[in-house]
């Protein structure tokens, strides 16, 4: 193996589950025979740091400006349509960009970039190392993953083919950057004023900033049509999902009413402890599939609502919230789109 080349991680680990699934991937790495660097927004134990070859810990984890970012639910009777106050971009730009700076200063040509929830077999480390003789054979300095029949539903309409995969990415490091830096603003302060929603009809997600950034340079990149988690079929691809948090909110409806929402948007069933009224129920909610995802309570008083998360690695996560029927905020959540009513 080239000792030019390396693996680059990128790397948030706030619980001893990410920790392990980190320890996980490093070690699943090393089968690569290629320098290991680690960049994360969370400092890491000695243990973690003794087993990579560079460890770049940034402190600054700010988010950026997301205010019409929309995550939805699609059902026959309603879509529930979720406003996310900020989003993550920024940061993991942030993670990219010093990581492979680091492995450039120190001399590498080649790299591999991938997330720490992603577990890799053997079999698929050897598709990968085949993957970067082929890039080699072909002159290709960059190697994608490019699902074309993945949509996005962007001001009501599903548009599809302008993303790609970014679970894995790989290339020439060198030419990798100064694309990258060219398409990238380096301050939190420009990318929000820049790329954070400010031009309609734009997705604002990395994958979709990805594809943007390299789709004049098509000619000069591998392109794999496929999933990541498809293509490489025996690895474990964003086994993170399954602590990701739950929402928890109160929106309005089209119809003058007005809703708790919780959903459980893991794999794994999720419990819910929630006192409202004078009265506790507990509710236990599985990502999949969709239509046991979620609860949805009315609320026809003032109220206050407690609801214990019962978490699966963290324990139990209180969230305290209030409903006044005279607040307008709650469209600054979301809306319910009720149909047929």
């Amino acid at each position: 193996m080239n000792k030019r080349d390396i693996i680059c991680i990128t790397a948030y680990v706030n619980n001893e589950e990410r920790k392990n699934l980190l320890k996980e991937c490093i070690t699943a790495c090393r089968k690569f025979g290629m320098d290991i660097l680690v960049a994360s927004h969370s400092v890491l134990t000695e243990d973690i740091i003794k087993m990579v070859d560079y460890y770049v810990y940034d402190a600054d984890n700010r988010f950026n400006n997301g205010g019409h970012i929309i995550l939805w639910k699609q059902f026959p009777n309603m879509k529930i349509n979720i406003l996310s106050k900020h989003s993550h971009e920024y940061p993991i730009i942030k993670l990219i960009r010093n990581m492979l700076y680091t492995a450039k200063a120190n001399g590498y040509t080649f790299f591999y970039g991938l997330d720490f929830d992603n577990i890799l077999s053997e079999q698929d480390i050897v598709k990968l190392l085949q993957l970067k003789a082929q890039a080699e054979r072909e002159d290709k300095d960059f190697i994608f993953f490019y699902p074309p029949d993945a949509t996005w539903e962007l001001d009501g309409e599903l548009i599809r083919g302008i993303y790609y995969d970014i679970y894995v990415i790989g290339g020439n490091l060198d030419k990798y950057l100064k694309i990258f830096d060219a398409y990238f603003p380096t301050t939190i302060e420009d990318f929000n004023q820049t790329m954070a929603f400010v031009t309609k009809g734009k997705p604002q997600c990395l994958e979709h900033y990805h594809f943007d950034a390299f789709k004049n340079h098509k000619s000069r990149s591998l392109i794999i049509n496929s999933y990541v988690h498809e293509y490489l079929s025996t690895s474990r691809i964003n086994v993170s999902v399954l602590d990701k948090p739950p929402v928890i909110t109160i929106l309005p409806t089209n119809t003058n009413k007005y809703y708790l929402y919780i959903a459980n948007d893991t794999p794994t069933n999720q419990t819910f402890i929630i006192t409202m009224y004078g009265k506790s129920t507990q509710y236990i909610l599985n990502g999949t599939p969709i239509e046991n995802s979620y609860v949805l309570i009315e609320l026809e008083s003032d109220c206050d609502i407690q609801v214990e998360h019962h978490q699966l690695y963290a324990g139990v996560k209180i969230h305290d919230l209030q409903f006044r029927k005279n607040n307008n905020d709650y469209s600054r959540n979301g809306i319910i789109e009720m149909y047929n009513v």
